[in-house]
């Protein structure tokens, strides 16, 4: 069978969605086929598919319907003779390699290591502590896939998905499904590790979460505290910069503003408005474009073009930071503030004007902190702050 993921549009609640979608295509059938509605031009979704395998009279599988994923990766292991465990049993780092084994049931070579849905479990609320057994990524939720041989829970998507994808922003290459376990590389739509189970184009070099890749995609995103208006999905990945980080990538979904000069990514519309990071002792603020004048990041260093968005600190005038760098995941603790009372703070009897220069309380002008050698032929310094 050819089984594969791509996007289709569908109506949720009378909303216009991109929905992701596993489909099977099943092979050439003769004239005598009995199944005649299953055809290379109707291929069976893997909803549908599902329906099939359920019995009617008592609402249960007649038959599992997909393998363990930790089989999947295993069996490609096997045939390509890969190592993949260390001495002590865990996976080894570094590991790079293309899955080849189908997730479906019966398109392996090993019947015995299947998983179960349960997906009519009576789960109302996750288990905050139940991590998927394999991308060990979020948490999975309250409908998931269950493998009795290994006692172990996993992600839908990470069970189902297929050796290829196609998705919206990326149409001109397919994805191809991997297991890495490669420490520096991140998924180009939520900007976390990507690493166990990813989708990966070695044409672009680019890395995809396998649940990032399979979400759901509106047509329309209404978030007021980004833009006052709609704003509509931009169905060609063109150089538009976006107005929230200031930069062009033509590999993030892109929406615009039919009302307004106006484009943000996927990601960039939903950042948080008040955050605090470790390379500054206030909290800054997302602003939609700063005063005029030359701003460097208060992180990279570079210039910041003041007509895009950046976050600011309103304590310490001119102090300001480029949106990407800001959220960098080394820096900011993932804690949106917006909201949240600031706690007291002592307060410095100066301004802080820029990296060595601040304005004190008890002088007019501001002062330079300037570092001279006390003694010439000594290694003693004197710190002092100038006028």
């Amino acid at each position: 069978m050819d089984f594969f993921g791509e996007f289709q549009k569908r109506e949720i609640e009378g909303k216009p969605y991109l929905v992701y979608q596993n489909v099977i295509k099943p092979q050439i059938q003769t004239p005598n086929s009995s199944d005649e509605k299953t055809t290379i031009d109707n291929p069976l979704s893997i909803q549908n598919l599902n329906s099939i395998a359920i019995d009617s009279g008592d609402n249960l599988p007649l038959a599992p319907l997909f393998i363990c994923p930790d089989l999947r990766y295993r069996l490609t292991a096997t045939v390509d003779n890969i190592t993949v465990s260390g001495e002590d049993g865990g996976i080894l780092l570094d590991l790079f390699f293309k899955l080849k084994t189908s997730p479906l049931h019966g398109d392996s070579t090993s019947y015995d290591h299947v998983v179960l849905p349960l997906f009519w479990c009576n789960n109302k609320e996750a288990d905050p502590d139940m991590d998927c057994g394999f991308c060990e990524g979020d948490k999975v939720g309250t409908c998931y896939y269950y493998c009795v041989t290994c006692d172990e829970r996993y992600h839908k998507e990470c069970v189902e998905s297929p050796l290829e994808i196609t998705y919206p922003s990326h149409p001109q290459h397919s994805l191809q499904i991997y297991l890495s376990t490669k420490p520096f590389e991140h998924c180009i739509l939520c900007s976390r590790k990507a690493h166990n189970i990813i989708y990966y184009c070695d044409v672009c070099d680019i890395y995809m979460h396998v649940l990032c890749a399979q979400a759901t995609i509106p047509f329309f995103i209404d978030q007021p505290k980004r833009h006052d208006h709609t704003l509509t999905l931009f169905p060609r990945q063109a150089s538009l910069t976006c107005n929230v980080c200031g930069l062009v990538n033509k590999l993030h979904l892109t929406y615009v503003c039919s009302i307004c000069n106006f484009a943000a990514h996927s990601d960039c519309i939903h950042i948080p408005q008040t955050i605090r990071m470790s390379r500054h002792n206030h909290r800054i603020s997302f602003t939609s474009s700063l005063p005029l004048g030359i701003w460097s990041c208060g992180v990279c260093r570079k210039e910041i073009d003041g007509d895009y968005g950046a976050y600011i600190c309103y304590i310490c005038s001119g102090y300001a930071v480029h949106t990407r760098c800001a959220l960098r995941l080394d820096i900011w603790d993932g804690i949106d503030l917006e909201g949240v009372p600031e706690e007291d703070e002592e307060v410095e009897p100066f301004e802080r004007i820029s990296d060595g220069i601040i304005l004190h309380f008890s002088h007019g002008c501001q002062l330079k902190l300037t570092t001279n050698f006390k003694y010439p032929n000594s290694r003693s310094l004197e710190n002092t702050n100038s006028c």
